[in-house]
C-alpha cells in the first residue's frame, strides 16, 4: 500500500509541474512589461517606435526621434488607451474619418499581435472597421466574442467621440511575453486558461482515485 501510495503523489508532482507554465496569467506588471519591451518595431512603412516607457498615467512612444503621448487608465483588470476621435452626425452616423488615431492604434495592434486570438477581418480594430461597425450599430461600448478586446466611444462635446482601446486581462487570449516561458509555448487551443486547469486537476484527481481503488494486481510468475 506504502509503494501505490508513493506512485500516486510522484504522479501527481509530475502532472502538476505543466499547471505553473499555463497558469500563467497576466497581471497589471505583465501588460506594463509588453509595453517597455516595444523595441524597433516597424508598424508602418516608414513609421518605427524606436522605444515604448508607460508612467501612471501615460503611454510614451518615440516614434521616428518624436515623442507621442498616449492617455491610459487600468481597471478591474482592463487596460485602456486612447488618441483619436471621430465625428457623428445627428444620427449616429460617423462623419468623415476618425482622426490622430494611429497611435493608439500601434499599441492595440502590438497587443493583438502578441495574443494568439485568431485573426478576425471583422474585428480587427483599425479605424476603417471602427467606422464600419459605428455606422452598422452605435453603441458606446463594443468587445469581440472572445471577451479579450474592445473599443468605447466617450462623447467629449457635442458630435465628437474619444475612441478608446480596451485589452481586457481575463478575456480568453491573454496577451504574455512569450520569452519568459519558451518560443514554443502557445496559449491553449480552447482560448481558457482557466478551462485547461480544471480540467487537467479533476483527471488527476480521478486517475488518482481509479488507482487507489483499483490497484494492478501482479500475476505470480
Amino acid at each position: 500500500m506504502k509503494n501505490l501510495i508513493r506512485k500516486i503523489l510522484f504522479l501527481l508532482v509530475i502532472l502538476l509541474l505543466p499547471i505553473t507554465v499555463f497558469a500563467k496569467t497576466p497581471n497589471r506588471e505583465e501588460t506594463f512589461k509588453v509595453i517597455r519591451n516595444i523595441n524597433n518595431v516597424n508598424v508602418v512603412n516608414g513609421v518605427k517606435i524606436e522605444s515604448a516607457s508607460i508612467d501612471d498615467n501615460y503611454i510614451t512612444l518615440m516614434i521616428n526621434g518624436l515623442e507621442q503621448q498616449i492617455p491610459y487608465t487600468f481597471y478591474d483588470n482592463k487596460f485602456s488607451f486612447s488618441s483619436g476621435f471621430l465625428l457623428l452626425d445627428d444620427d449616429n452616423k460617423v462623419i468623415g474619418e476618425p482622426f490622430d488615431n494611429e497611435f493608439a492604434f500601434f499599441i492595440y495592434s502590438i497587443f493583438e499581435s502578441k495574443s494568439t486570438i485568431p485573426y478576425d477581418e471583422e474585428n480587427y480594430y483599425n479605424t476603417d472597421t471602427i467606422k464600419k461597425i459605428v455606422n452598422n450599430n452605435f453603441a458606446t461600448d463594443y468587445k469581440e466574442k472572445t471577451n479579450t478586446f474592445g473599443f468605447s466611444l466617450e462623447k467629449v462635446e457635442d458630435n465628437k467621440y474619444k475612441i478608446i482601446y480596451n485589452y481586457y486581462l481575463d478575456g480568453d487570449y491573454p496577451v504574455l511575453e512569450y520569452d519568459e516561458i519558451g518560443d514554443d509555448f502557445e496559449n491553449p487551443a480552447t482560448g481558457s486558461y482557466n478551462v485547461l486547469i480544471t480540467i487537467m486537476l479533476v483527471s488527476i484527481v480521478c486517475l488518482g482515485v481509479y488507482t487507489y481503488f483499483n490497484p494492478i494486481k501482479r500475476k505470480d510468475v
